[in-house]
């Protein structure tokens, strides 16, 4: 009987090792599989963090293009003002300067036919 019982004991405790091992090896199958989805998970996360980054980059350049090119138009907006500033002042001055020249060139004609008229009377009282 107690070799009976002793069998019984030994392959019950073979089938318990048995399925112990089978546990075993799908635990670590598991394990394994998990450790690739934790590696995999951290691979995206770094791509994802890196394009982040790189979009991040790209829209600070466009940000920083579009100042430049605000700042580009402000600064053609500005200067077509001083030109036309200017211009203007020197339409103004040229007026002023022409303006000057006709009144001088009427105040020497009215001189001139003051002193033709002048001259008539000495030669009408003569």
């Amino acid at each position: 009987m107690l070799k009976e019982g002793q069998t019984a004991k030994t392959e019950t405790k073979e089938t318990f090792d048995k399925q112990l091992d089978d546990i075993n090896a799908k635990r670590k199958k598991l394990r394994d599989e998990r450790d690739k989805l934790y590696k995999q998970k951290e691979e995206l996360r770094d791509t994802y963090y890196g394009s982040l980054i790189d979009y991040t980059k790209q829209q600070y350049l466009l940000q920083d293009i579009a100042w430049m090119t605000d700042m580009q138009n402000k600064l053609k907006v500005r200067k077509e003002e001083k030109d036309k500033r200017d211009k203007e002042y020197q339409e103004r001055r040229e007026r002023i300067a022409k303006e000057r020249e006709e009144k001088k060139q009427r105040e020497e004609e009215r001189k001139q036919r003051e002193l033709e008229r002048k001259q008539k009377e000495i030669e009408n009282k003569e």
